[in-house]
């Protein structure tokens, strides 16, 4: 109908126009159908992605579990999947569960604390914590088992080779061990003998499948491989659901035919895309890489994409959960941009944020110079005592003045009555400076030079009563986080970092 309204075909514009002015209860139905229509798009769009999902067997109660090994801090992108099992498995019977891949070791309990506390901030806690190797007996039993029945054998084939022929296709010269000759190598593997060291089992799935992870794959060196535990401890622990990123998507097959193989409970499985944002990589290696070699402080780091990164730089838990469900579980892969997360950030912090002053220890006005004087009015700057901080200003008031004219806006603090407090002000940025790094990318190559800084400033005295994690607003600076209180150690210093907006710099 646009293209009648608009007058491209004079004759039926004309009669439209005499149709609506006889028969107005036409213009009023049309009208409340387009503002219904427009209403409904709204809504859907301030409720995000759809959950309406047929996910097998949940009128039954569903068990899930989360992460499967506690080797490093939480990335933010697996916050999507605790919401959406979350959303997806709901009450009454829902049991979640954190299942590690591997023991109980001392660093190993720290990552897994870590994971447990963050998902506690997603608003997910798990039933109960469980791991792998409390079935390390019965992993061995399950791999003699398919050694038994011809479905794997041992290899001794070096990886550099093995990696060669599972590319190719090409099948392991011990592929073809009798059960007897692969049983007594996996005894010798169990006691660690110089022959039992030099060899692994392998599940014995196919040579030249065109998916590459159904091609014989390794399923216990030293200790079980996550390609067999995952599968047999899944079903064993009456797991309903697995919600594992796309990126695992190849290997779901390998899953299933364990679990047929070895005529287990079935294991549904869900794929979700991973979450990547622009100059920001998620890969746990290369994050890790970053942490050993000093360029981050640590996993909470600010500029760290993980969940206390994220955090501590001062995105708010509301603010993240309503931006994950938004996401959903989709399995589009996409790259998206930063903004509408700290945009979204930025409408919780803003009404409850107190206001505060700061202004930077640097000089910043010169003798002469038409400035405005924030909250007092534009002035001429006729003296200047001290350079870094400016101590002094003796300023003469233009009344002719305008703000409009001015290129600066002076914040200042006064020194009568209160006491200033020394304080930090910190900055991070990306970690790397390319959007999106490719598979062939070197990490140095791209990381950012200059990564966080830092401005030494005076604040007026009530943030003295600030507490760790609070968020303020500085006038005409923008938002902060406290990440280190006035009486927090033997340094009279208030250390903050900056939120955020949304909006470029």
């Amino acid at each position: 109908m646009s293209f009648v309204r608009k007058g491209s075909y004079a004759n039926l514009h004309q009669w439209l126009t005499f149709v609506g002015r006889t028969y107005p209860e036409i213009q009023t139905e049309v009208k409340a159908a387009d503002s219904a229509r427009k209403a409904k798009a709204q809504a859907a769009s301030r409720a995000g992605a759809s959950y309406n999902l047929v996910l097998q067997d949940t009128d039954k109660g569903a068990v899930c579990w989360f992460l499967p090994e506690p080797s490093r801090r939480l990335p933010s992108h697996w916050s999507r999947q605790s919401r959406s099992a979350k959303r997806l498995l709901r009450p009454p019977n829902i049991r979640r569960q954190v299942a590690p891949e591997s023991g109980r070791s001392k660093e190993k309990e720290e990552f897994q604390d870590a994971i447990i506390e963050d998902l506690a901030l997603m608003g997910v806690g798990p039933d109960v914590v469980t791991y792998t190797s409390d079935y390390f007996d019965h992993l061995y039993e399950t791999c003699l088992t398919l050694i038994k029945g011809g479905h794997a054998y041992a290899d001794n084939t070096d990886a550099e080779t093995t990696r060669d022929e599972r590319g190719r296709g090409v099948e392991s010269k011990r592929r073809n061990r009798t059960v007897e000759e692969n049983a007594n190598v996996f005894e010798q593997m169990k006691s660690g003998t110089e022959e039992g060291l030099k060899n692994c089992i392998r599940a014995k799935i196919s040579v030249d499948n065109p998916n590459k992870a159904r091609r014989d794959l390794t399923k216990w060196k030293t200790y079980p491989t996550y390609g067999l535990a995952c599968p047999v401890v899944d079903s064993l622990e009456g797991v309903a659901h697995a919600l594992r990123p796309t990126e695992y998507t190849d290997r779901n097959l390998q899953f299933q035919w364990f679990l047929n193989t070895r005529e287990l409970r079935q294991v549904y499985m869900w794929d979700f895309s991973r979450m990547n944002f622009i100059r920001t990589f998620l890969s746990k290696r290369k994050l890790a890489k970053l942490v050993d070699n000093g360029k981050a402080w640590g996993w909470d780091d600010p500029r760290m994409p993980t969940i206390r990164g994220v955090g501590r730089r001062g995105i708010t838990t509301p603010a993240l959960r309503d931006f994950i469900l938004k996401q959903g579980p989709s399995r589009n892969v996409v790259t998206m941009d930063w903004t509408s997360n700290w945009a979204a950030n930025k409408n919780e912090i803003d009404p409850v944020a107190p206001r505060h002053t700061a202004i930077s220890k640097k000089d910043s006005v010169k003798d002469g110079e038409a400035i405005t004087l924030m909250q007092w009015g534009n002035a001429f700057v006729r003296d200047v005592a001290g350079a870094d901080p400016i101590t002094m200003l003796i300023a003469e008031l233009n009344m002719q003045g305008h703000v409009r004219a001015t290129d600066k806006k002076v914040t200042w603090l006064s020194t009568q009555g209160q006491k200033l407090v020394d304080a930090e002000l910190r900055d991070s940025d990306c970690l790397i400076m390319k959007d999106k790094l490719e598979k062939d990318d070197g990490l140095e190559k791209f990381l950012n030079p200059m990564t966080a800084t830092m401005e030494e400033a005076f604040c007026d005295e009530g943030v003295v009563n600030l507490n760790k994690d609070d968020t303020i607003q500085f006038e005409q600076r923008g938002y902060y986080r406290i990440g280190k209180t006035y009486g927090d150690g033997d340094e009279r210093k208030i250390i903050l970092f900056c939120i955020p907006t949304g909006k470029n710099k």
